[in-house]
């Protein structure tokens, strides 16, 4: 059984979101940047810090590693795009499944529309992926801040938690079977 999902949207602005197999954030964070720089560009040497910490909290609550699953949400390119800028995307995606892979932490790759498709169920499809998402976070974890002070949404956050809930609910539902799923709705 997965106890602990991590979910990790890898964009420069992405966000990273610890959650316990009830669904309860225990840790999150914004993915680290390089500081004094006009550029975008992640820390990984505060990325491996923080993972190094998130592991090592998870221990401290009597997780193993065969219980901590994450997602890696592979970038998309889309026609136009700046391909500089989706190289960097698959960089950074890659040096995250890098780090992973190291820390011996079992994962799962795939494209939005994997999760966004069990996940975005029940909201209006007329609306945009960014509104479904933030509708479904803003009823899920009602105490958590998706928006900015401008009332700009935190896409990334969003994407992070519902990513980490969607591991935990599709890696469990096998043991739980389809019930423990089922009791749950709507997602």
């Amino acid at each position: 059984m997965i106890r602990r999902a991590i979910g990790i949207d890898p964009d420069a602005d992405g966000f990273i979101v610890v959650m316990d197999e009830n669904y309860i954030v225990k840790e999150e964070y914004k993915m680290p940047r390089i500081k004094g720089t006009t550029r975008k560009i992640i820390d990984w040497t505060l990325f491996k810090e923080l993972l190094r910490d998130i592991l090592s909290n998870a221990e401290d609550d009597g997780i193993s590693m065969s219980e901590i699953k994450t997602y890696l949400e592979e970038p998309l390119a889309f026609p136009g795009q700046n391909v500089v800028a989706v190289a960097k995307q698959w960089e950074n995606f890659g040096t995250i499944q890098g780090f992973v892979v190291s820390k011996n932490i079992k994962y799962e790759r795939a494209r939005a529309k994997v999760w966004q498709t069990m996940m975005l169920a029940g909201t209006p499809a007329s609306e945009n992926t960014k509104v479904r998402a933030l509708m479904i976070c803003q009823r899920e974890w009602p105490g958590v801040q998706f928006l900015t002070a401008r009332d700009k949404q935190e896409k990334s956050k969003c994407d992070a938690y519902l990513m980490a809930k969607y591991i935990l609910i599709t890696s469990n539902v096998s043991e739980r079977g389809w019930r423990a799923y089922d009791e749950q709705a709507p997602i």
